[in-house]
């Protein structure tokens, strides 16, 4: 409850500053590209556990969100953002012709120092706050998750944008620190189990438009 009241806090305040300052906010939404860490599961045999692990392929999500811009001087701002991410990661089973499929929600607050470069192009970097909303497995063994390790996790935004009157575009880099584990059990059978590591690495490419 004190993480979620603390979000909050921070969430009311930086766009509270943001609409009285008159600098304005906007809404955007875009595409994420990326991948979790990685998916590690063990298989008792009879005899002995059978380890294996493997990397996330490479998939696509969604984001949609609201920022804030607060004008610090001609060439600095600072800008809030408030996001909902779905992203799904996909993990081919080693030794097997199935796949997993990870899906998880998460409300993602980036918090952004920018400086304008040259024309309407500019750079920005900034902490990322990171809350899941929820997680699910689509499998074929039936998999069954306990709780994620950390609802909310902590990583970094860092990219380039264009702004055009209201109209805006970026591209960015985001990594989230420290792993973040979610342990799973087969259902089907009780021998199959292991972890998935949720921490993200993405590049997401987002559209805006400033409301006022």
């Amino acid at each position: 409850m004190n993480k979620k009241l603390s979000i909050l806090l921070i969430v009311v305040s930086t766009f509270f500053i943001s609409a009285q300052s008159g600098s304005g906010i906007g809404v955007k939404g875009g595409i994420n590209f990326g991948s979790t860490g990685d998916f590690k599961s063990s298989f008792f045999n009879g005899f002995n556990d059978i380890d294996t692990s493997q990397g996330t392929n490479l998939e696509f999500g969604y984001h949609i969100g609201v920022f804030g811009k607060l004008k610090l001087s001609d060439k600095f701002y600072f800008r809030p953002e408030l996001i909902y991410t779905k992203r799904q990661n996909e993990y081919d089973i080693t030794g097997s012709s199935e796949t997993e499929n990870l899906n998880i929600s998460s409300l993602d607050m980036p918090l952004l120092l920018g400086i304008k470069v040259v024309g309407p192009l500019s750079f920005f970097i900034g902490p990322t706050l990171h809350y899941i909303l929820d997680k699910d497995i689509d499998s074929p063994a039936d998999f069954k998750i306990n709780d994620i390790e950390k609802d909310l996790t902590f990583g970094i935004n860092t990219g380039i944008a264009m702004n055009i009157k209201k109209f805006g575009i970026d591209l960015r880099y985001e990594r989230t620190f420290g792993k973040n584990l979610i342990e799973f059990q087969s259902e089907m059978n009780t021998s199959f189990f292991g972890t998935i590591d949720t921490r993200a690495e993405q590049i997401i490419l987002s559209l805006s438009y400033k409301l006022f």
